[in-house]
């Protein structure tokens, strides 16, 4: 049967045990062309044989077997995505609220040893169909098992839902059973402008812990990173279960009309050229979910590092614009680590864990 894309899912589910694929799948992404990369990998072993003028095709040897790849998704407020972000920080996400809006809160970089630390010991399978609606019944998904992120990129731009794109190593790949049925998130998408009314938190906020001065912005990213050790031994073609290899980091940027230049330089160079440490909260809101209460994803790094001020320069007649690069550093507290992720919902969890 010729394969088209229409029909296209993905599934994920957290695993009980790392690299014991999950059964069935709790969440689906929304699918999209060229969200997702995942491929199994199989080393080839060729001996160098002196016998002939090509190789002995009786000598090639299956070596180490992985998976790695990414997989890129609309941003939405919930809907099981941060299972992802859980095993990126290696926490689970803390639940307040007896009932709708819930908020779910994770810490970046918090010490590994403290917290919920369940996603250190668990996998997520990843079940890509990826044989279309002209499938017949005999044709299989890709079953993904043992993954793990290694770093996010999110997107918000002006006119546009905002992306997170993730970069995962694994275990293995099989064959599986299609779904049965995919059965998409319902929650909002984020994004800008925002669906929410009224009087809305600014975007970036920059300055003193806890009295930031919030400014206008075009735009933001933020990337999120965990270096991964590789975990190998002589007997498995597999890996072991993966363990933090680096520090964790999280970096970004935003582009901004550029502040006046008056008595001192504006808050950007002046942290720049002084190498000081500010507050930096990134936030989007969406909708009202109750009462007074909207719909919102909040990042807050109480220290970071201006890296690039990005100095005006005139180009034409139109705006003078900027834009600033940073990196957030560690807090001083190990149960913060170098932020906290707050993302309020209608959601009574983060994700549906193992």
């Amino acid at each position: 049967m010729v394969k088209i894309g229409t029909g296209f899912s993905i599934g994920y589910m957290e695993e009980s045990t790392w690299g014991t694929a999950a059964s069935t799948v709790a969440h689906n992404l929304d699918p999209r062309g060229g969200m997702e990369s995942l491929q199994g990998e199989v080393d080839h072993i060729t001996p160098e044989s002196l016998s002939f003028r090509g190789m002995d095709s009786s000598q090639f040897v299956a070596g180490m077997r992985r998976v790695s790849g990414n997989v890129t998704h609309d941003l939405r407020f919930g809907g099981g995505w941060p299972m992802f972000l859980s095993h990126l920080t290696g926490h689970k996400f803390s639940t307040t609220g007896a009932a709708s809006p819930y908020t779910h809160t994770t810490q970046l970089g918090m010490d590994l040893s403290l917290g919920t630390v369940q996603p250190q010991t668990r996998g997520i399978t990843f079940l890509v169909d990826r044989e279309g609606s002209n499938a017949s019944a005999s044709t299989k998904a890709w079953k993904y098992s043992g993954c793990r992120p290694t770093a996010c990129d999110m997107t918000f731009a002006q006119g546009s839902i905002a992306t997170a794109s993730w970069e995962f190593v694994g275990k293995d790949v099989e064959n599986a059973t299609l779904p049965a049925s995919v059965a998409l998130p319902t929650n909002d998408y984020i994004t800008n402008p925002s669906a929410g009314g009224g009087t809305l938190v600014k975007s970036v906020k920059f300055g003193t812990d806890g009295s930031e001065t919030g400014y206008d912005v075009r735009s933001m990213s933020l990337h999120l990173e965990q270096a991964t050790a590789e975990r190998r031994n002589l007997e498995d073609a597999t890996q072991l279960q993966p363990v933090a290899g680096g520090n964790f980091i999280a970096s970004g940027s935003f582009e901004i009309e550029a502040p006046d230049n008056v008595a001192a330089f504006d808050a950007f160079t002046a942290a720049y050229r002084a190498l000081t440490t500010n507050s930096l909260v990134m936030t989007v809101e969406g909708a009202v979910l109750t009462g007074s209460t909207n719909a919102s994803l909040a990042f807050d790094f109480p220290k970071v590092r201006v890296t690039n001020v990005g100095e005006p320069q005139v180009a034409d007649h139109g705006l003078i614009l900027r834009t600033v690069e940073w990196e957030a550093v560690y807090s001083g507290t190990p149960a913060t680590g170098v932020g906290t992720c707050t993302l309020i919902t209608s959601d009574a969890v983060g994700y549906t864990a193992a």
